[in-house]
């Protein structure tokens, strides 16, 4: 079993229990002790676990709604390029994000990439009985914690940014899942360049799903149009943008949905 096999099993496990010895953990993930402790030691550092003596518990909301202590866009990681952004255009990003949502369905597979607006789409899912992949263990958090189903392709865990690096097999099975609508975040939206990208590792995730035969949204507030970045992921026809507002010529470039 893979990393990313062993990591998704615990945290579907912990789904179920308030705690987990490395003893329960060894006849279901098949793995050695040594392993298993190498895995929570990194799933803690990630926040994804806490960690305890002898054991390990699930991360949990701690306060109700309606608390003055609640904050359901609350964030928990040191990465300073998240942390950059999370808070910029916040108002336009979560009316994004709530019309997204709207657009997931009962029993949907969805692929909810990286980005601070589809962060704040999972506040506002109501389907029931859907799958989230992801590579943002970030989004994994809060994914977790809303008490959704969530899968992780198998990959190098970059722990500085709080992401995962899909190795070139889980970016090929990715078009075996049933991945129903898939949607992303973009750097830059431009109409001769299309969406982009600065980084060729998270060019390649987003190629492999849009190549994907199945709707494509991208979660963009309006300061993103006219930017163009290094790397073209996606061409105009390819995608369907969720943003706030939109300028003729882009409007005649891209298939839009405005938020309310």
């Amino acid at each position: 079993m893979f990393e990313q096999q062993r990591w998704n099993r615990i945290m579907e496990l912990l789904q179920n229990h308030d705690s987990l010895t490395v003893d329960q953990l060894v006849p279901e993930l098949d793995s050695s002790p040594a392993t298993i402790r190498r895995d929570i030691v990194k799933m803690a550092k990630a926040g994804l676990i806490i960690k305890k003596h002898g054991s390990i518990e699930p991360i949990r909301i701690i306060a109700e709604q309606g608390s003055s202590h609640f904050d359901p866009y609350a964030v928990t990681t040191s990465d300073p390029d998240f942390l950059d952004v999370i808070d910029q255009e916040k108002e336009k990003k979560i009316a994004i994000a709530k019309k997204a949502a709207s657009l997931v369905n009962d029993g949907d597979v969805i692929f909810i990439g990286t980005g601070s607006s589809t962060y704040y789409m999972l506040d506002h899912i109501h389907a029931k009985d859907i799958i989230i992949i992801t590579t943002s263990l970030i989004h994994l958090k809060k994914i977790i914690s809303l008490g959704f189903q969530a899968y992780l392709p198998e990959g190098e865990v970059n722990l500085d940014h709080d992401f995962i690096v899909p190795n070139d097999d889980a970016i090929e099975r990715l078009s075996s899942y049933n991945i129903s609508k898939t949607f992303l975040g973009s750097r830059g939206i431009n109409i001769e360049n299309g969406l982009s990208t600065s980084s060729f590792i998270v060019y390649k995730t987003k190629r492999k799903l849009i190549d994907l035969p199945i709707t494509h949204y991208v979660l963009a507030d309006s300061s993103k149009f006219g930017s163009k970045y290094m790397i073209t992921f996606a061409s105009p026809e390819e995608v369907t943008l969720i943003t706030d507002r939109i300028e003729q010529d882009y409007a005649k470039a891209y298939k839009h949905i405005l938020a309310d």
